[in-house]
């Protein structure tokens, strides 16, 4: 297995640990005490149903208000 695979499935599983913890941390209602932008930038939690298993997701992402309208950020 050369670097850039190892590399790139150690960051995969870092994304899903930290979206895990993060999801865990809004669901324990500390998401406001988190949510600093200074530090982290404006995160919120977005749920959805899986199209085809039915199940609720949830996945966190980054948002901006400018002007008034609220940009998500994946």
């Amino acid at each position: 297995m050369n670097t850039r695979a190892r590399v790139e499935g150690w960051l995969r599983q870092a994304f899903k640990w930290l979206n895990r913890y993060m999801i865990l941390h809004w669901r324990l209602g500390l998401g406001p005490l988190g949510n600093r932008a200074e530090l982290t930038g404006c995160i919120m939690v977005l749920t959805h149903r899986g199209r085809k298993s039915g199940r609720l997701r949830r996945t966190p992402v980054n948002y901006a208000i400018v002007d008034g309208a609220v940009y998500c950020v994946a």
